[in-house]
């Protein structure tokens, strides 16, 4: 439905992949480590590089996210997204799409509040986990995205077949005709040489 917004999505199935997503307990087990290894021996100095250049890479991330959805959106044809819609792929692709594009949005605004004010160490840790996060669910639509393309190449490569097996039955059912014809016109032959 065009009405639905992203919280209901989010309520219908997405908030299950992202409580099992590895994506999450991989960048939460990265953070614990980095915070076991490093703790508060990192300088300020170069938090503030760090915090400085994720929020940009997040504002990119953002911008290039956007892109791809409406690339994605213009480039599909009307065939290949009433099969998506059938089987529930469109929606999921698009609401992996919203999600990947406001957990950028959130973590570019809360880099730039860290870059605002004065931060903690959890601040700092809760941000270093949210862009990890954040990374992962970019790779993840890459590879939704890559299987996008592949069922998109194998829906055109059934199409292609499709329309080359139609060509080859009307080419035989053309030319059973002309045999009918020719065997008609031979067996009518005969009758007008008896004559």
């Amino acid at each position: 439905m065009a009405n639905e917004g992203f919280f209901h999505r989010l309520r219908d199935g997405g908030t299950f992949r992202v409580v099992t997503g590895y994506d999450l307990y991989v960048s939460l087990l990265m953070t614990v480590l980095l915070f076991s290894t490093v703790g508060r021996s990192i300088t300020t100095y170069k938090l503030d590089i760090f915090i400085k250049n994720a929020t940009s890479l997040s504002g990119s991330l953002t911008a290039v996210i956007i892109t791809g959805t409406a690339i994605l959106v213009s480039l599909t044809d009307s065939d290949f997204l009433v099969l998506l819609k059938r089987e529930d792929i469109y929606s999921n692709l698009m609401s992996t799409f919203e999600y990947t594009t406001i957990l950028s949005i959130f973590v570019s605004v809360f880099g730039i509040v860290l870059q605002a004010y004065e931060y903690s160490y959890a601040e700092v840790y809760l941000f270093i986990f949210s862009f990890i996060y954040l990374i992962f669910a970019v790779s993840s639509l890459v590879s939704k995205i890559v299987s996008f393309g592949e069922k998109k190449g194998d829906v055109a490569l059934i199409n292609k077949l499709r329309k080359e097996t139609e060509k080859l039955q009307q080419s035989d059912f053309d030319n059973q005709i002309d045999e009918t014809q020719v065997n008609k016109e031979k067996e009518s032959e005969p009758e007008n040489n008896t004559q």
